[in-house]
């Protein structure tokens, strides 16, 4: 009987070295988690600085809501 390429697969999986792509992962998937937890507190920090930055102009802080011209 030939040998079907699952169990070749099998095979191969088996002489993996474990114990060196098990830390991979873990140290790959706790950088891409500091990544995307370091771009939303950068992203928080940008948005807050540019708000401070530019300020509304006279004309738009002094604007009134059109329903209270009307009443």
């Amino acid at each position: 009987m030939p040998v079907g390429r699952f169990t070749l697969i099998l095979k191969k999986i088996q002489h993996m070295n474990w114990f060196i792509l098990i830390p991979v992962g873990v140290v790959l998937i706790a950088l891409v988690t500091f990544l995307v937890m370091r771009n939303v507190k950068d992203e928080k920090k940008f948005e807050q600085h540019l708000n401070n930055d530019y300020h509304k102009s006279k004309e738009e802080e002094g604007d009134v809501d059109i329903e209270e011209i009307t009443k």
